[in-house]
């Protein structure tokens, strides 16, 4: 058949000496274009391997064709065979396990390839054609960094115009991010120049910061969310991208804050330094990872903008008569501040533990309580001294006596705190303080002997329970050390009333 001898053609090019061939090459070549668009998956993944191994041999009879060869190469990515990849092991195969062929292809083949690809993947990108658009965005985004500069720079406008749009008129969460990445990408190949040479880096960040201040001047910033993830993706790419997004937009996005009386401006202002503070921590580190940069003599661009930004998250926190989506930006915007890497004091993060606190405690929409105390519970992960200094002491004191159950009837006040003790108790640190703490809250409330003792025992019981499990999901070493002190301290308890 066709696809046989297409098939023993593709093999022939690959084991043959390419100087016995190098005559009929030129014309055995538009065969091998035919072959990538057949239907047969293992003709087209063979030809692919053809191309790759002749194309250095031959770059000559290649770059006859190439401008045939791409579209078919990109198309690719459509076809059902879009899972033929190129083993992990493979001698060519840099880019490791899980990688199309098609793709990588298009990024390890002869350096001519970007003179023809990238106004190629331009011109897919003014396509109206879905397919057509996330298939250049996919290829742009790994190809920039092998084409480099000089690839890249004569299509700058165009492809920033192109991209942009994908990104605000979005009709999917795929290809929103698909091109957010493509934007990192390039902005990443941008910023590979030297440092003391970053003339196109800067200039493309500020067609990027310029758009997207102009967008963001509408009353109810409409725009707010696209336009974050934007500025986010562009400041993730290098410490010199950062630094420029940062110090041209965020004192702009303060003041903006502190004069607006429009409560949905002010979220969408939030959420943006929300997308700030996430790239940041990836850039430069937190308490959570390592930082994405090898340099470590950094100075972070937030931090002339720290107390101002705690001073904004804090108010919109604190307002309890604002809309609860604003202050759970403030909330969230507090939280991330404390996980970025050496950026707040340990006086600043108990300030912001006390107004956690204070919302866990005093507040009865959940809306805000629940993130309150999941947030809190994360920082115990990674800050356990300060929670056991700041919140611990402060949430063991408001567990009620016996006494005052019986007398008063508090028993969702007790319920509620022993569910936020279990939450953020689970650290080696704050687990030793708790226990003796619960025990002598156990003798207390076994004395005398009633319902309403049942009742908050069990309580009290259900909330150790709760903290053993997550130790044990956290593979803790002290558990056995505990069993062992609070098993016979309970045997003892209910023994004793029967003596």
């Amino acid at each position: 058949t066709k696809q046989n001898y297409l098939m023993a053609l593709s093999y022939l090019l690959r084991n043959v000496p390419k100087q016995v061939l190098i005559g009929d090459l030129p014309s055995l070549f538009p065969l091998l274009i035919h072959s990538l668009s057949l239907a047969d998956s293992n003709l087209r993944a063979s030809t692919i391997d053809t191309f790759y191994i002749i194309s250095f041999d031959v770059p000559h009879i290649i770059s006859e064709h190439i401008s045939s060869l791409i579209p078919l190469l990109l198309s690719l990515a459509q076809m059902s065979d879009i899972n033929t990849m190129i083993p992990g092991n493979h001698v060519t195969a840099p880019l490791g396990t899980n990688t199309p062929k098609w793709q990588f292809y298009l990024l390890h083949g002869p350096p001519l390839f970007a003179k023809f690809a990238m106004p190629l993947l331009v011109e897919k990108l003014a396509s109206d054609s879905s397919n057509a658009k996330k298939d250049s965005m996919v290829a742009l985004k790994a190809c920039a960094p092998v084409y480099g500069l000089s690839a890249i720079v004569p299509h700058l406008e165009n492809l920033w115009d192109y991209l942009k749009d994908e990104i605000i008129n979005a009709t999917n969460d795929s290809f929103e991010l698909i091109a957010l990445e493509a934007i990192q990408s390039i902005a990443e190949t941008l910023s590979t120049d030297e440092i003391e040479n970053l003339d196109h880096l800067q200039q493309f960040l500020k067609n990027v910061i310029t758009e997207c201040l102009e967008n963001l001047k509408n009353s109810e910033l409409k725009l707010a969310k696209p336009c974050g993830k934007i500025l986010k993706y562009c400041a993730m790419t290098s410490d010199p991208a950062c630094n420029i997004i940062i110090s041209a937009t965020l004192k702009n996005f303060i003041i903006q804050y502190r004069t607006s009386d429009l409560a949905t401006r002010k979220k969408g202002i939030l959420e943006i330094l929300v997308e700030f503070i996430a790239a940041v921590r990836y850039l430069y580190g937190s308490i959570e990872n390592a930082p994405n940069i090898k340099d470590q003599n950094f100075v972070m661009p937030l931090a002339p903008y720290k107390d101002d930004m705690l001073d904004v998250f804090s108010s919109a926190l604190l307002g309890i008569n604002e809309y609860n989506e604003l202050r759970l930006c403030g909330l969230r915007g507090l939280h991330d501040m404390i996980l970025l890497n050496n950026f707040l004091s340990d006086n600043e993060i108990g300030l912001i533990l006390q107004y956690f606190n204070k919302i866990i405690l005093d507040e009865q929409d959940q809306d805000i309580v629940s993130p309150a105390l999941e947030y809190l519970g994360n920082i115990a992960h990674y800050k356990p001294k300060i929670v056991l200094d700041v919140t611990l002491p402060i949430f063991v004191s408001k567990l009620p006596n016996i006494g005052d159950v019986i007398n008063k009837g508090s028993y969702t006040n007790y319920n509620k705190i022993l569910d936020s003790i279990s939450k953020i108790s689970a650290e080696p640190i704050l687990f030793e303080a708790l226990v003796p703490e619960i025990l002598a809250k156990l003798n207390n409330v076994l004395s005398p002997l009633s319902s309403t003792n049942c009742d908050y025992t069990e309580a009290i019981l259900q909330a150790l329970h709760t903290i053993f499990l997550k130790k044990l999901s956290l593979s803790h070493t002290d558990i056995s050390r505990y069993v062992n002190i609070i098993i016979p301290h309970l045997l003892a308890r209910c023994i004793e009333p029967t003596l």
